[in-house]
């Protein structure tokens, strides 16, 4: 087996290794809800004191998992606990703004320097260092180091206050003790699940009570039990203070000492057997894909080797790993896809996960040196995995941190701190972070935003959208039609304008034309400067997408000179398809409130004739074919009239001779109809078949040999042409 100074080298290697894969991908930035959530908080806590902020009027700015908290003041609050945020106030206060962004990645290094110490515990050396190799390159540690998000602290916390724990129920101390207390509490404020840490936490109080109590021979028992009681109060006392924080939110913000902010929105009764038994097949593939890769297997036969084997080591892993797991797979929030959105859940599971399998690699088995190589193999192609996958995860992170630290140098390099900005919600969650400007989402302002963000309120259902801020924003908009919607927007823009406050608007160049038709001649627009959005696709490819940051002006009262004469422009050609594209959508929402059901029904109509428009191009194909299809007529003879050819004509051609009385003609078309005829002898039919089709209607004409003088006529009536054309 690994020495203890190999090990610990390879786990310093790792942290290294660690370090210099997220400094290639580190931007001080973000692009999202959630973290518009936690780092905003982190803000008000540095500057203000304060985890709510206030609103200065109701169409201003509000990021979708905020919560209302006091209607009368606009008062609103992140629903989510202080824990990250709070790490991040301090190093705002330390270090600017900038610094909270280093939060994630220092937690993240420690969780990796942080498994190694676990492993060797639970396991042995080789245990721990491989442990730490599979961490440092796990994708969804990595992605999650770089975010600003809560995942990396939860983990990391969770990680060092249970090998606490377990070091204190092992060996004693109270200040083990006190740290695994308060490093589990803080686990506990950066996400309300990691609560269910107090099973494993309460197995290991009860193991350091049971090693006391047969410890103790001859001694009395308050003396040999002392130490024990000392401790428990000293875990509950550093308990308490690291709590402290996040009962005073409750109370500050939410308004009681045990209400949350998910329990606002009815996210904290999301969780039934209904969702477990949807979401399990989702939770296995997650976790072994892009979650634990090989390991995850591997991990939970562990922790069944360590219960059957080791059951003080496998129990405490079993309580660790099984409550989060089962919990989480019944939760009502399980987006699909294989990317971090359902796998965040479990990332806190994946050090004792790790830990179990390395354990069963390297103490299930004989301690033979061929078996460690092949160990070591097998961790070294589970890292290689884990490096492909983080390398595709991290690039698109890559390019939207990009983004948002480009849009923000723009906006500051151009705006005043008190200027008025208008923009998709997406940029501004960013935008509020990084400066102190009055923001108007244009989700605000449109009616479908409206309308979904008011769709929670028509079941009962666990929603992350608050419901009360639901219903002010319907009591507020719900009646307003796109162009009243359209009206606030203009007097607000109008109103700060004339308080002598800048405003600008920010979005890519088709929105922007669609803007300006929005708000229509009472604004000009003069582009400020642009930046560059880009996109990383699954082949690698990357595209990029202008957006322009561009001022609102009021337009001047009096008229300037008229230009010169001269042709449009392509903007302008643009600009006049927006504003009729804008025209066209208020006629068809009038049109679609006034008739309801209309649409459905001129959507019917349209796909009838669609299909009708094409049976008259099979129709047309099939003709065309028809008359290729028809062999030439035979040479005439002196005898025998020539045939007649096909064309055009107003009257009906002359029928063939008839040598008997009794045979006929055909009946000429009716008078003023137009004939297209076609007429040829059979090539083996007797002399005189012709073939016809005038008015639609095909005429089949024998005449058998004079001396029998009969004559038969067979119609097939064609499908009339359409009397419009097709569409």
């Amino acid at each position: 087996m690994l020495d203890r100074g190999p090990s610990l080298l390879a786990a310093l290697a790792s942290v290294v290794l660690f370090t210099a894969m997220m400094s290639a991908h580190f931007v001080p930035s973000f692009g999202g809800v959630d973290e518009n959530g936690y780092l905003v908080t982190a803000k008000r806590l540095a500057t203000t004191g304060d985890v709510r902020k206030p609103s200065s009027d109701p169409y201003e700015f509000v990021s979708g998992n905020w919560v209302l908290v006091d209607k009368e003041r606009h008062l609103y609050a992140a629903k989510y606990p202080i824990g990250y945020p709070g790490l991040c106030a301090v190093a705002w206060k330390l270090g600017g703004s900038s610094a909270v962004f280093w939060v994630n990645p220092f937690l993240a290094a420690l969780s990796v320097f942080g498994i190694f110490w676990l492993g060797r515990t639970l396991a042995s050396d080789l245990a721990g260092a491989f442990a730490a190799i599979l961490l440092a390159t796990n994708p969804m540690h990595a992605y999650f180091s770089l975010s600003a998000l809560s995942h990396t602290a939860s983990t990391c916390f969770s990680l060092w206050g249970m090998f606490f724990f377990w070091q204190w129920g092992e060996r004693g101390g109270g200040w083990r003790a006190m740290l695994g207390a308060a490093a589990t509490a803080w686990a506990v404020s950066a996400r309300y699940t990691e609560a269910l840490l107090a099973l494993p936490a309460a197995a290991i109080v009860i193991f350091r009570f049971l090693r006391l109590w047969r410890a103790r021979g001859d001694a009395p028992l308050m003396k040999a039990l002392f130490p024990w009681v000392r401790d428990l109060a000293l875990i509950f006392l550093a308990g308490a203070v690291a709590m402290a924080p996040l009962i005073w939110q409750h109370i500050v913000a939410f308004g009681g000492p045990l209400h949350t902010g998910y329990a606002m929105c009815g996210e904290s009764t999301g969780f039934g057997m209904k969702w477990f038994l949807k979401n399990w097949a989702l939770m296995l593939a997650r976790l072994d894909y892009p979650g634990l890769y090989l390991l995850f297997p591997l991990g939970l036969a562990g922790m069944g080797w360590f219960l059957a084997h080791e059951p003080r080591r496998g129990l405490f892993l079993a309580l660790w790993i099984l409550p989060t797991l089962l919990l989480y797979t019944a939760y009502y929030w399980a987006p699909a896809g294989d990317g971090p959105a359902y796998i965040r859940f479990f990332v806190s599971l994946f050090p004792p996960l790790i830990v179990a399998g390395m354990g069963l690699l390297c103490r299930a088995t004989p301690t033979r040196p061929l078996w460690a190589v092949a160990s070591g193999l097998l961790v070294l192609l589970i890292a290689g995995v884990n490096q492909s996958v983080a390398l595709e995860r991290l690039h698109p992170m890559l390019a939207r941190n990009l983004f948002s630290a480009g849009v923000s140098d723009l906006v500051r390099a151009k705006l005043p701190e008190n200027a008025v900005l208008l923009a998709d919600d997406g940029p501004l969650q960013y935008l509020e972070f990084m400066g102190d400007y009055t923001l108007y989402g244009q989700g605000m302002f449109d009616r479908k935003t409206i309308q979904r963000w008011t769709k929670v309120l028509d079941d009962g259902e666990p929603h992350p959208f608050h419901r009360e801020k639901a219903l002010a924003i319907k009591a507020l908009l719900d009646k307003k039609r796109e162009p009243e919607l359209a009206e606030i927007q203009r007097g607000l823009i109008a109103k700060h304008l004339q308080e002598g406050r800048r405003v600008a608007m920010l979005g890519n160049q088709a929105v922007v034309r669609a803007w300006k038709a929005r708000l229509g001649a009472r604004f000009a627009f003069v582009p400020l400067g642009d930046c560059l959005q880009f996109n990383f696709r699954r082949e690698g490819e990357l595209l990029s997408t202008p957006w322009v940051l561009t001022e609102i002006t009021l337009t001047k009262s009096a008229p300037a000179a008229p230009p010169p004469p001269r042709g449009p422009t392509m903007e302008e050609i643009l600009g006049r398809i927006e504003q009729a594209r804008y025209r066209l959508d208020l006629a068809r929402e009038e049109y679609a409130e006034k008739y309801p059901g209309a649409k459905e029904s001129q959507e019917r109509l349209a796909a009838m004739e669609r299909e009708l428009g094409e049976l008259h191009r099979q129709q047309s194909r099939l003709a065309a074919i028809r008359r290729t299809s028809l062999p030439p007529p035979p040479p005439s003879s002196p005898s025998q009239p020539p045939p007649a050819g096909l064309g055009n004509t107003n009257s009906t051609p002359s029928p063939p001779p008839s040598s008997s009385p009794s045979e006929t003609p055909p009946a000429p078309a009716p008078a003023g109809a137009s004939t297209n005829s076609l007429s040829l002898p059979l090539p083996t039919a007797p002399q005189g078949t012709d073939v016809r089709v005038t008015n639609n209607v095909l005429m089949l004409t024998v005449s058998n040999t004079p001396s029998v003088g009969f004559q038969s006529n067979v119609s097939t009536h064609l499908p009339s042409p359409p009397l419009l054309p097709p569409p």
